[in-house]
């Protein structure tokens, strides 16, 4: 759910995380004492490593304006072969699961990971990117947005118990909007789920009539409008 954007909105980010939400009772206490100290006044207490933040900056300013470091032959070829087998990968991934949604490779990818093995050659002072640079900028595109492009295609199916209940939600959405109406997408969410108890259900079956054409989001999914009659 938290990269359900157009895929061409997705294309513009260099690298995409996904940042999951797991119960952990220590880094849980940690958390909320961070927070609570926070509004206690006692500010955010910084570590000094091995530099000083203030040295750190200096440093990564001089990298910015001192360093251009520019692709050398191999690791130009390198990046090209890394962009025809990650096309070739996600191609066969979306073929797997049947079709369905997934973000595309495209030339901003590329460059993306171009973008980044320039980064990583201007923090070491190198004028020219190796196949070094290129390796690891690829190896944090691939933990990330590649990790990101193949989850987004992952739940394609409705789950077999969930049907039934699906089917009622969508008919009470019919009757809830009338063809032409457009209404705010949290509020009948939070509506249908207040109806029926169950909020991936509702999920579902707006995805179901959005795929059918019934509805479709407006104004950056914030609204929600009936097209037409379901057949």
């Amino acid at each position: 759910d938290q990269i359900d954007f157009q895929s061409t909105i997705l294309s513009r980010f260099d690298c995409i995380f996904i940042v999951r939400d797991e119960r952990n009772d220590e880094h849980d206490r940690n958390m909320a004492e961070h927070v609570v100290g926070l509004h206690m006044g006692g500010g955010a207490r910084e570590k000094e490593g091995e530099i000083s933040l203030d040295d750190l900056r200096k440093y990564i300013t001089f990298c910015k304006t001192k360093c251009s470091p520019r692709l050398s032959e191999e690791s130009a070829q390198d990046l090209v072969d890394y962009y025809v087998n990650d096309r070739q990968h996600v191609a066969s991934h979306i073929s797997s699961i049947g079709g369905g949604k997934s973000m595309p490779i495209t030339v901003r990818q590329l460059e993306a990971i171009i973008r980044i093995a320039e980064s990583l050659a201007k923090m070491s002072l190198l004028q020219e990117v190796t196949s070094v640079q290129v390796e690891e900028a690829h190896r944090l595109f691939n933990n990330s947005t590649m990790q990101a492009a193949t989850a987004t295609g992952g739940s394609n199916e409705l789950p077999s118990e969930m049907g039934e209940l699906v089917v009622k939600i969508e008919d009470a959405i019919r009757r809830r909007m009338a063809i032409g109406t457009k209404v705010n997408g949290s509020k009948i969410q939070e509506e249908m789920a207040g109806r029926f108890s169950n909020v991936k259900a509702v999920d579902w079956a707006i995805v179901n009539m959005i795929r059918r054409d019934e509805l479709e989001y407006l104004d950056g999914r914030k609204m929600i409008r009936r097209k037409k009659q379901f057949v």
